[in-house]
């Protein structure tokens, strides 16, 4: 009876004690997270901008259009990983061509081109000319943002500040 008893309080206790370790029941956790970043959360389509380890923006955006981690130049996702802001462009009068036949659009990154380090070119979180987008997989790669969301985010972003995308 007695190592019946010790059985199960072994098991309850092992329980208990996984269900409030993060690590365990299945919450982020980051050994050294920054209090200054922003996090991406792709399956969710969520921005969120974090300031002394307090969340102060949270934006819906679009994503890659395909799902997983980028692989190669051109498969259409967003890659996965902790990168820094590079580089902050004025984006206002870049053009891109989606390849759908209207051509080049003028304002397609919209007021701010936010270039990500990611070991890939070209990968950034920016503005829109198609704010029906978000909250969907739709991009090349990027994260896209409604551009009123954007003109707030980019108060708050300095080259170095950390970005994480999560799947």
């Amino acid at each position: 009876m007695k190592i019946k008893n010790l059985i199960l309080l072994t098991f309850f206790l092992c329980f208990f004690a996984a269900a409030n370790n993060p690590a365990l029941s299945g919450e982020k956790t980051y050994a050294h997270e920054p209090p200054d970043r922003i996090v991406v959360e792709k399956r969710k389509f969520v921005l969120t901008l974090y300031r002394e380890g307090k969340e102060v923006l949270s934006f819906p955006v679009a994503v890659g259009r395909n799902k997983g981690n980028k692989q190669r130049v051109g498969d259409l996702r967003t890659p996965v990983g902790t990168f820094m802001v590079e580089r902050i462009h004025d984006s206002s009068h870049w053009v891109h061509d989606f390849k759908d036949g209207k051509g080049p659009i003028k304002g397609a990154y919209g007021p701010w081109f936010i270039r990500l380090k990611t070991g890939w070119s070209g990968i950034g979180i920016h503005g829109t000319h198609d704010p029906g987008s978000i909250g969907q997989r739709a991009t090349e790669g990027c994260v896209r943002l409604r551009n009123d969301h954007l003109e707030l985010l980019v108060k708050h972003v300095e080259p170095g500040l950390v970005v994480v995308i999560e799947e």
